[in-house]
């Protein structure tokens, strides 16, 4: 593998761990996340827009990293899914690709990736087809993405026990109501936590930016914020040195989830 080869290798790595959507012709990028995609999810998308998939039984299953593809036409054209098993899997596949239409640049396909999915779309004809749609099936994926992405206060209480941590609800004074959110009160051995659930991370970072004007003029006493996903955990005690480790660990399993 030479210089050139390597440095592609590289940018490719880069750009799918922090999890880009990319599409290869247009050169646009969506941020998305590393969640790992089903066919239920792609055929979703495709219905959501109203494209109907028929399977292709004339269309070679080519391969891309050891993964046949599911062959479909909507109306003359046609359309290729990949479905990896990782991230990686999808990565790899874009280096094979790669390489095998390096000397064949003049054939007219679309390529679009959104983390362990890669679709290549083939019109009948060029000047008269779907792109406009597919882009809003890979709109509607990274929707699908986002959604299946959100912490639920079932993941928190899971992520503390798996630590040995039990959360109790806590009857003492409430917090703060954050952008229209209640906080649930919860307490566990020495500490307590003001849990916050929003319905988006955009509802999240709104929250804060109340919790800040809110509380501009006061001296609160917490020990920490945690910020994950569509999550705020106030931590309003400063846990027992033994203890502390547990909680760093919850909440390291919630943010990799």
């Amino acid at each position: 593998m030479n210089i050139k080869n390597i440095l592609v290798w590289l940018i490719i790595v880069a750009v799918a761990v922090v999890g880009i959507l990319y599409d290869v012709r247009s050169k646009k990028t969506f941020v998305a996340g590393n969640q790992i995609l089903t066919q239920n999810d792609v055929m979703r998308a495709f219905e959501s827009k109203n494209l109907v998939l028929v399977p292709d039984t004339e269309s070679y299953p080519y391969e891309l990293n050891k993964t046949k593809a599911l062959n479909f036409k909507t109306g003359n054209d046609i359309i290729h899914i990949y479905i990896f098993k990782s991230v990686m899997g999808s990565i790899k596949a874009v280096e094979e690709r790669s390489k095998n239409l390096e000397h064949a640049s003049s054939i007219y396909s679309k390529t679009y990736i959104i983390n362990n999915v890669i679709i290549i779309y083939v019109p009948k004809n060029p000047k008269n087809n779907l792109e406009g749609k597919l882009q809003e099936v890979m709109d509607e994926l990274t929707i699908i993405n986002a959604k299946s992405q959100l912490v639920s206060i079932k993941d928190i209480n899971d992520a503390f026990e798996q630590e040995g941590l039990h959360l109790e609800n806590w009857k003492g004074n409430t917090y703060f109501k954050l952008n229209g959110v209640q906080p649930k009160m919860v307490n566990t051995y020495d500490w307590k936590f003001a849990i916050y659930v929003f319905n988006s991370v955009g509802d999240r970072e709104k929250g804060l930016d109340d919790f800040h004007k809110q509380t501009e003029l006061m001296n609160l006493a917490y020990s920490h914020i945690y910020e994950i996903r569509n999550v705020l955990i106030f931590e309003l005690d400063k846990p027992a040195r033994g203890n502390a480790y547990k909680v760093q660990n919850a909440i390291y399993r919630l943010m990799d989830r």
